[in-house]
C-alpha cells in the first residue's frame, strides 16, 4: 500500500491554518468597516434628506430664542444635550453628523472588552465582527442622532456595568461609575421609554440575581436601587426641560389588540431577521443574494437562544462564573422584554427603529457561547462569517446601503437656494418631509419651515405641530417669503389659500415642486399649528 508522508513543514501550516480559520470573519469585518467608513459621507447625505433625522440638527441650530421647542414621540434629550454642548465649536456640523456612528463604536468596543475579559481575544473578535458588521437597516439608524441612538448606547453601558460590578472595583471607582450610570439611565430614560424595557429592566433583575450571591450582595442592592432611582431622575428631567421650554407632542402607547397579536409576533420576527440581513429574501426569486439572506435569517433565529442558553450552562455547571452567569441574565432579559414589549404594544403593529439591542446581545453572547471549544469556534465563526458577508454585500450593493431613494426637493436643492438669494427670501414654508431636510442639506443656505393643510376640504395652511421650534412661525415684517408646494406630498399639495392674494412669482422646479414666492411673510396667514 502507498503512503505519502507530509513533511512537518505542510503539517504545520495546515495546523496555523486551521487554526486561524475561526478568526477569518474579523477580516470580513475590517473589510466592512474600511468600505463603510469610505460611504459615510454618501450615507449621511441621504440621512440628512430624511426630515425625521435632519430635524434633530435643525432644531439644535435654531434653539435658544423665546420659542418653545416641540418633539414627537420621545425627546432624544440626551442626543439635544450633546448638539448644544458642541454647537459653539467651529466643525459642530460635521461633529454633529459622525459623532452618532462614533457613540456606536464605542458600544462596540465595551461590548468587545466584555467578550475579550469573559471568554478572550477570539471571543471579542467575533463580538466586535457582529456588532460591526451591520446590515444596511442597521446603519441607517446607527448615523442619526435621534433615532434611538443614545438608547443603545445607554443599554450597551448598563450591561457592562454589570458585568464590571463582578470584577469588584475600588469604592471609589465603584461610586463614582454608579453614579454616572445612575445618571445616564435617569436622563435616558427621560427622553426614551423605550429604554425601561430594553435596558432598565434587565438591569433591574441583573441587580436582583447579583444580590443572590453572598459575595455581591452590595452591588446588586447599589445595582437595584440605580434601577429604581432612574424614574426619579427622568421626572425631574423632563421637569426642568419643560421649564426650557422643550416639550414632547406625546403619541400614547396602548396594549395591543388581540387581533394584532399575532401580526406583531410576525413583525417582530422580521424585524429580528432584518438586523443580520435576512429580510432580502420574502417574495424574491431564487438566486445566491436570496439565499444568502435566508441563510442570514436562519442563523439569526437559531442565535436568539444565545443568552438563554448560556444562563442554563452556568446554572448547571458545577463551577458557574458568575460574571458570565450576570451577563447573560442582562441579555437573555434585554431580549425577553424587548420582544414582549413589542408585541404586546401597539408599537408592533408599524415598522420603527426597537429591536437593535437583540442585535447587540447576540453579538455579545455567541461568541461566548462557542468559545470554549475549537469546533465551537468553528461553527460560530461560520456564522459570524455568513452575516458579515452579507452586510459587506449589501454595503457596496448602492441600492441597498442606500435604501432610501432622495426626495424631489432634493434635486432642485440648488435652484431653490438660487431663487431664494435672487428674490431675498431666504425663509420659506413646505411640507414636513421638505423642510427641515432641504434647511439642513442646503447648509442652512434657505430656512424652511413645515406647515400643512389644516383640515381637509379646507384651503387654509397651518404650521405643523411637532418636531418644530416655534419661533420659525414668528412672522417677521417686511420680508419675502416663498412656499414649496410638492404635488406628491401629502402635507402640502392642494392650492395655496386665495386669501393670502397671489404670489408676485412662481417657478416651476422640476416635475413635482413649485415655488411661490409673496412679498410678505405667509405665517401671518397661518390659521393654527404652534403658536410662537
Amino acid at each position: 500500500m502507498l503512503r505519502v508522508a507530509i513533511s512537518p513543514p505542510l503539517a504545520l501550516r495546515a495546523r496555523r491554518a486551521l487554526a486561524f480559520l475561526p478568526w477569518s470573519p474579523a477580516l470580513i469585518g475590517a473589510a466592512y468597516l474600511v468600505v463603510f467608513i469610505a460611504k459615510l459621507p454618501k450615507l449621511i447625505e441621504h440621512l440628512y434628506w430624511d426630515s425625521d433625522a435632519a430635524m434633530a440638527t435643525v432644531i439644535a441650530q435654531t434653539i435658544g430664542g423665546s420659542g418653545t421647542v416641540i418633539l414627537e414621540r420621545f425627546g432624544w434629550f440626551t442626543a439635544l444635550w450633546f448638539e448644544l454642548l458642541t454647537r459653539p465649536l467651529p466643525l459642530h456640523r460635521q461633529l454633529w453628523e459622525v459623532a452618532p456612528y462614533v457613540f456606536s463604536l464605542m458600544s462596540v468596543a465595551l461590548l468587545a472588552y466584555a467578550s475579550l475579559r469573559l471568554a478572550g481575544r477570539w471571543a471579542a473578535a467575533m463580538t466586535a465582527t457582529a456588532a460591526v458588521a451591520t446590515s444596511p437597516y442597521v446603519s441607517y439608524d446607527l448615523v442619526s442622532l435621534n433615532f434611538h441612538t443614545t438608547t443603545w448606547v445607554a443599554t450597551v453601558v448598563l450591561a457592562v456595568y454589570c458585568l464590571w460590578l463582578t470584577w469588584e472595583p475600588p469604592v471609589r471607582q465603584f461610586a463614582f461609575v454608579t453614579v454616572l450610570v445612575t445618571a445616564l439611565a435617569g436622563t435616558t430614560l427621560a427622553g426614551d421609554l423605550l429604554l425601561a424595557f430594553v435596558g432598565l429592566i434587565p438591569f433591574a433583575l441583573t441587580g436582583l440575581l447579583l444580590a443572590t450571591f453572598p459575595r455581591f450582595r452590595l452591588a446588586g442592592v447599589v445595582v437595584f436601587a440605580s434601577a429604581c432611582l432612574a424614574p426619579l431622575i427622568a421626572w425631574v428631567t423632563t421637569w426642568g426641560m419643560r421649564s426650557a421650554d422643550i416639550e414632547v407632542f406625546s403619541v400614547p402607547t396602548r396594549f395591543s389588540d388581540d387581533k394584532d397579536l399575532w401580526g406583531n409576533f410576525g413583525r417582530l420576527l422580521r424585524g429580528i431577521v432584518q438586523l443580520f440581513n435576512g429580510d432580502y429574501f420574502f417574495d424574491k426569486h431564487l438566486n445566491a443574494g436570496t439565499m444568502l439572506s435566508f441563510a442570514c435569517a436562519v442563523l439569526a433565529l437559531i442565535a436568539v437562544a444565545a443568552p438563554f442558553v448560556l444562563i442554563r450552562r452556568q446554572r448547571q455547571s458545577a463551577t458557574p462564573s458568575v460574571p458570565l452567569l450576570v451577563y447573560s441574565c442582562f441579555w437573555a432579559s434585554c431580549v425577553a422584554f424587548t420582544s414582549i414589549s413589542f408585541v404586546l404594544s401597539s408599537e408592533g403593529t408599524h415598522g420603527g427603529y426597537y429591536l437593535f439591542t437583540i442585535l447587540y446581545a447576540l453579538a455579545a453572547t455567541v461568541p461566548l457561547l462557542a468559545a470554549g471549544n475549537m469546533l465551537g469556534r468553528m461553527i460560530a465563526g461560520v456564522g459570524v462569517a455568513v452575516v458579515a458577508t452579507a452586510s459587506l454585500v449589501n454595503l457596496a450593493d448602492t441600492g441597498k446601503s442606500l435604501p432610501r431613494p432622495l426626495p424631489p426637493v432634493a434635486a432642485v436643492a440648488d435652484r431653490i437656494v438660487e431663487i431664494a438669494n435672487q428674490e431675498g427670501a431666504a425663509r420659506g414654508y413646505a411640507d414636513y418631509w421638505d423642510a427641515s431636510s432641504l434647511t439642513w442639506s442646503t447648509h442652512m443656505a434657505v430656512r424652511v419651515s413645515p406647515v400643512a393643510q389644516c383640515a381637509l376640504p379646507k384651503p387654509d395652511i397651518c404650521g405643523f405641530w411637532f418636531n418644530v421650534n416655534t419661533d420659525w412661525f414668528r412672522p417677521l415684517p417686511n420680508s419675502n417669503t416663498f412656499v414649496l408646494r410638492d404635488s406628491r406630498s401629502e402635507g402640502l399639495r392642494q392650492e395655496l389659500p386665495k386669501s393670502w392674494g397671489p404670489p408676485y412669482k412662481s417657478y416651476e422646479l422640476g416635475d413635482f415642486i413649485t415655488m411661490y414666492l409673496y412679498s410678505y411673510d405667509v405665517a401671518s396667514r397661518f390659521n393654527g399649528g404652534p403658536s410662537p
